[in-house]
């Protein structure tokens, strides 16, 4: 998100007085980046009769319903989409 804003706002941005309101929640990215590295390291450590999947990226996106229906619009409490390394 920084960059987009450096991008939009340049110089502006370092002078002060923007707000910036975002539904991204720093507790739900956490368990993403959890969720999508065990799910990655499932896929390349399979059982002996499954092949290695040679994966590497994950995305993944968690939206929530309730601010849906009360915004009209959804939501999303997390995005992940970077290349992840197994922990």
């Amino acid at each position: 998100m920084w960059t987009q804003l450096e991008r939009n706002y340049g110089e502006e941005l370092l002078k002060g007085g923007l707000d910036v309101v975002t539904t991204l929640d720093v507790s739900w990215q956490s368990v993403a980046e959890e969720a999508a590295s065990r799910h990655l390291e499932k896929l390349n450590n399979p059982p002996s009769d499954e092949p290695d999947h040679n994966a590497h990226n994950a995305a993944l996106v968690a939206l929530d319903p309730i601010r849906a229906r009360f915004w009209r619009c959804w939501a999303a409490l997390t995005i992940l989409m970077s290349r992840l390394t197994a922990r």
